[in-house]
């Protein structure tokens, strides 16, 4: 007792242990050279992709935001991102929407590591194909979405949202 009343008025020091960190969903390789070309980052990138969507189907999660970082040897991290219609975790699927924005990436004298991380995780649902061998109509439409994001940016869209208004109409 004579301790906890110490612990409690500061006097003696208390160790608390926080919840573990949740582990995070990133990917990430070191190159033992810096690399530079186009070839190396996509190929780079799809051992990642492939490595990431590996890990999300363990856990039966797909995402919604994709982010590839590169280290660069000057210190800087230039960053590209990607955003889905609903979550996905297809490493071809995500590498052919990143590999549209990896030539605004300056890769300057070279690039020493790269990262890619899943930041907006959810559950994964399954996706029924219709009787008649069609494809899914909600999948084309995600799928076309994505492109649309990928290619003008994600402010170049609209989404229908709720608003509260007094206006009846």
């Amino acid at each position: 007792p004579g301790r906890r009343r110490e612990q409690a008025g500061g006097a003696a020091e208390e160790a608390i242990a926080g919840p573990m960190p949740a582990r995070p969903w990133e990917e990430g390789r070191r190159f033992t050279e810096p690399i530079a070309a186009p070839e190396d980052l996509t190929r780079a990138l799809a051992w990642l992709a492939g490595r990431l969507a590996r890990r999300l189907g363990q856990e039966g999660l797909g995402a919604r935001r994709f982010v590839a970082r590169f280290s660069r040897v000057d210190g800087a991290t230039p960053a590209i991102g990607i955003a889905t219609a609903r979550p996905v975790r297809e490493a071809g699927y995500v590498l052919k929407l990143l590999a549209g924005k990896l030539e605004s990436v300056d890769h300057g004298f070279g690039v020493e590591a790269v990262a890619l991380a899943a930041e907006a995780r959810g559950p994964l649902s399954a996706v029924q194909a219709a009787l008649d061998g069609r494809p899914d109509a909600a999948a084309d439409l995600a799928a076309t979405l994505d492109a649309l994001i990928a290619r003008l940016g994600e402010a170049a869209l609209w989404r229908p949202a709720p608003v509260g208004s007094h206006v009846p109409e």
